[in-house]
Order: structure tokens, then sequence, then C-alpha cells
């Protein structure tokens, strides 16, 4: 009941005094570089596994506490974790805080008093429950101190749902094919007698031609019509030299062969010759790659690995990397 209305009191006060409004910057998976805290929410989603994958997802967050209480107060959603609070120096475990899933939202909190002031570490450890993304959203409260920087305004959670053209991958960072959607087909109306004769054919279905909805690729077949014979004018029996029979004996001229023109193949345009690669990093820039040159890129090891054609290979780790498309 105490600490009930002690989290009504601060809750009350911060609203009052116009206290920090924003959230962290990104979800950083390693202990060793946490991702700061700048002001007293962090919001975050912790997508589905695949079926018979045990691993749980991990977040840390460092923030720092003054002398005093610091209140924390957590709400989640199908999520199922433990929230641990640490010393940076040591690690140092403080609190936990154990979350199960609910039909609706979950809420819990704690109350941790430093005798002096430290750094501190946030992790939180756990999965999905099902198929549907769990999200969570933490608060901060009494000596709480975020850290130093530029606070960005509140902080939506990242969406589960993919962006057009994104690359697909699983849970083991493999690029998954993506099914490009269904073009509809459009269909002439009836417009009487489908083939054209007596009114006898009323009642026969009419016969559509869909439409093409590929390119085609035109190929040239056009041939010359061959060229007439003309050979040398025929003669009288007996009008030649004696003993050969009345024939011509010059030689006679070749009769023109017909000639094929060239076979003209249209040359078919490559189908990524208008993509990039676009690779969005956690600090606003962004990196583009042409797809005609990308030879292959995947995932491995916590690096995202482009291979181009010229043999050249870059390196992007994942702690950096925000987003990759192909636009």
């Amino acid at each position: 009941m105490l600490l009930a209305k002690l989290f009504i009191t601060v809750t009350i006060l911060a609203a009052s005094a116009g206290a920090f409004c924003g959230t962290a910057l990104g979800q950083s998976s390693d202990v060793n570089f946490p991702t700061p805290v700048r002001s007293n929410e962090i919001s975050g989603v912790v997508r589905a596994r695949d079926i018979g994958d045990p691993r749980l997802t991990q977040y840390y967050y460092a923030f720092d506490g003054g002398q005093g209480d610091i209140f924390i107060n957590v709400t989640s959603k199908n999520l199922t974790a433990d929230i641990d609070v640490y010393v940076a120096e040591g690690l140092k475990p403080l609190t936990k805080m154990v979350i199960y899933p609910e039909s609706g939202l979950s809420e819990t909190g704690r109350l941790i008093y430093l005798r002096k002031p430290e750094n501190l570490i946030l992790r939180v450890e756990g999965r999905a429950q099902g198929d549907e993304a769990a999200t969570f959203q933490i608060k901060f409260a009494g000596s709480f101190i975020a850290k130093a920087g530029i606070s960005q305004g509140p902080d939506k959670p990242e969406t589960v749902e993919p962006l057009s053209g994104a690359i697909k991958v699983n849970s083991v960072g493999t690029i998954l094919e993506s099914i490009p959607p269904e073009v509809p087909v459009s269909k002439p109306a009836y417009t009487g007698n489908p083939r054209g004769g007596s009114e006898e054919g009323k009642n026969e279905k009419p016969v559509y031609t869909p439409e093409r909805t590929k390119p085609e690729v035109v190929v040239s077949t056009t041939v010359d019509e061959p060229a007439k014979v003309i050979g040398p004018p025929k003669k009288a029996a007996g009008a030649g030299a004696p003993g050969l029979g009345g024939s011509n004996s010059g030689s006679q001229p070749a009769a023109n062969t017909p000639k094929k023109a060239p076979v003209v193949l249209e040359k078919k345009a490559d189908p990524v010759a208008n993509f990039r690669l676009v690779i969005v990093l956690r600090d606003g820039s962004s990196i583009e790659h042409p797809m005609p040159d990308v030879l292959r890129f995947a995932v491995e090891r916590g690096q995202l690995i482009v291979t181009t054609k010229d043999g050249s290979i870059t390196r992007y780790s994942m702690q950096d990397v925000a987003r990759i498309s192909v636009q």
C-alpha cells in the first residue's frame, strides 16, 4: 500500500514538473555497449521466435542513479521475461522483476535505494508468447538520472509489419523468398454474342482473353522473299555445236539464292537495374549499393556482409544497422 502511494506521488510530481518525456534510442543486445537512456521512459518490442527456437531476446540499457530511491514501473503485453538491474561496475545485481503474460496489460514495479551515486544497467531478457510480438514500457522516477545527450522526444515502439519491398529473414538470419503480390486481370464486359455469329450463340459462354502482365521479348524473324531464277534464253534443237545435243556450250549464270535477314534479338532488360540495396544506420546515415553491382548480401555472426561483383567485401555490425531494404 505504501509503495503504491509512493508511485502515485512521484508520478504526479514528475508530471507537474515537466519531467523528461523522451525514450532511449535503439535497443542494444550487447552488455558491453548498452543503449543510453536519455529520458525517464523507454519502450521496445520483442519479436516472436520460430517454433522450436529456444533463444531469448536480450536488451541492455544504461542510466545513472543518484543517492536515494529510484522507482521503476514496467508495463508489458504478451511478454515472458526477467527484468534485472545491475551496478555497471562488476554487474552486481540490485533487483529482479519476473514478468508473466496475461490476457491484457501486465504491470509491476520496484523501488531501489542507493547509498551513493552509481552507474546502472537494466537488462530485459525474455521472449514473446505465441506468434505475436510482445511490447514493454519502462518508466523511471525518483533519483533516476538520464544519460547526457539530446532527447529525441517520445519513441514509438518499432513496428512488426515488414516494409514494402524489404528483405525478410528468419530468426537465424536466412533470407526468405518474397512472394510478389498477385496482379488482378481485367476482363472485358460481355457485349452480346461472343462469337459474332447468329442469334443462336447468345447462350454460349463468352470467351475471355486475359491481358498479358509480363513484358514480352520480340524476336525479328523477317526473311526476304526468294529472288526469281533467270536463265539463258532457250534455243531451238540443233542450234548448238555438233555433238552437244543443241545445248548452250557457254556456262550459265548461277541462280540467285534467297538471303535471310539477320535475326535481331532485343536485349532483355535487367530486372534489378532500377533497384538499390539501402542500409540505414542507427546514427541516421544511409548507404546505397546498386543491385546490379551486388553479388550477394547476408547476415553472418552478427555482421551484414555485402559482396559486390568487382570482388570488394563490406562488413557492417548489426548493432549499427537500423534497417535493410531493397528499393
